[in-house]
C-alpha cells in the first residue's frame, strides 16, 4: 500500500494525488423498515475546482432529493481545504490521506473512506 497526502508524503499546496472523483454510499435501515441511502461524490480537479454532489434516497419510499456545491480546493499540510462558491459559502477543512491499494484507491477524508471512480 502506498500512502500519499496527509503528512504521509508530506503534501504540498494542490497535492495531485486527490485529483480525481472519489464516491461513498452509506446504507441505513430504520425502526420502520424504510432503507435509505446517503452517496457523496467528490470531484477534485487538477485546476482547483471542486464539486461535493449528495444524493439521500429512501427506497421504500421511491424518493430522491440531491444538493450540489462548489467551490475550489487546496491542500495545507495535511488537510484538504475546500472554499466553497455562493450560496454554500464558508470553508471545509478536513485531514486526508490518500492510499494506494490492490483493490483500488482509497481518499480518507475526515475519517471518512470515499473510493477512486475516475481519476
Amino acid at each position: 500500500m502506498r500512502l500519499a497526502g496527509g503528512g504521509a508524503t508530506g503534501a504540498q499546496a494542490g497535492d495531485t494525488s486527490v485529483v480525481g472523483t472519489w464516491n461513498r454510499t452509506l446504507v441505513a435501515v430504520d425502526e420502520t423498515g424504510d432503507v435509505t441511502t446517503s452517496e457523496t461524490t467528490w470531484t477534485f480537479a487538477a485546476d482547483g475546482r471542486a464539486t461535493r454532489r449528495i444524493v439521500t434516497s429512501s427506497l421504500s419510499l421511491g424518493l430522491a432529493d440531491q444538493t450540489l456545491a462548489t467551490g475550489r480546493w487546496t491542500t495545507e499540510g495535511d488537510e484538504l481545504v475546500v472554499r466553497f462558491d455562493p450560496p454554500t459559502g464558508g470553508e471545509l477543512r478536513l485531514p486526508f490521506q490518500v492510499r494506494v491499494q490492490l483493490d483500488g484507491t482509497l481518499l480518507v477524508l475526515g475519517g471518512q473512506l470515499f473510493r477512486l471512480v475516475a481519476p
